[in-house]
């Protein structure tokens, strides 16, 4: 029996004794007596990324940031977006009991499982993304990629400064940047 129904005296169905732990139906109970509760999927967060991503260090980005525009005055077309996102194969975690309405649940994930595929997409408000970067490890992917897609066969799929240098060229060549603009 359940130490915490014992110690208030509490009666409990039988299959807590038998399982020594709630079933479906006390849920289902629970739920329906906590309305502002609800069954969601959580989204796997990386634990660096929940640490880095904080007010301290987004305050800090945003303040840098500022300088940036004030003393390079950028035109619209002049400024672009990096995003790199790892897609891991890994199986979708067990759906959490949440505050209704909540948008996002996290849970932590280990970055270890499954197999990563590298994207980086270039975006500019002015004229819309340029040609992604793809790393992923085997060499036929490309098939049904966009158009301009730099695709590389990694082994790991995880992005490296030599990858990184070579999605900055390609980058370069696809935005027409130059030394002056």
């Amino acid at each position: 029996m359940p130490k915490t129904s014992v110690a208030n005296k509490i009666v409990t169905p039988p299959e807590w004794n038998k399982n020594n732990k709630a079933g479906i139906h006390w849920l289902h109970g629970f739920m329906n007596r906590h309305k502002e509760l609800s069954l969601r999927q959580p989204e796997s967060t990386s634990l660096s990324r929940t640490s880095s991503f904080n007010k301290t260090n987004t305050k800090t980005f945003f303040s840098n940031l500022e300088k940036l525009y004030k003393k390079h005055n950028f035109a619209p077309n002049m400024i672009w977006n990096l995003d790199e996102t790892g897609c891991m194969t890994v199986t979708k975690p067990p759906k959490v009991i949440a505050v209704r309405g909540t948008k996002q649940v996290g849970q932590i994930a280990s970055a270890e499982r499954g197999t990563l595929t590298t994207v980086l997409f270039f975006y500019q408000c002015f004229r819309g993304n340029n040609s992604p970067c793809v790393y992923i490890p085997t060499k036929n992917m490309l098939k049904g990629a966009p158009i301009g897609t730099k695709g590389n066969g990694k082994p790991s799929g995880w992005m490296t400064e030599e990858i990184f240098v070579e999605s900055l060229k390609h980058f370069v060549k696809h935005s027409c940047s130059t030394n002056r603009r």
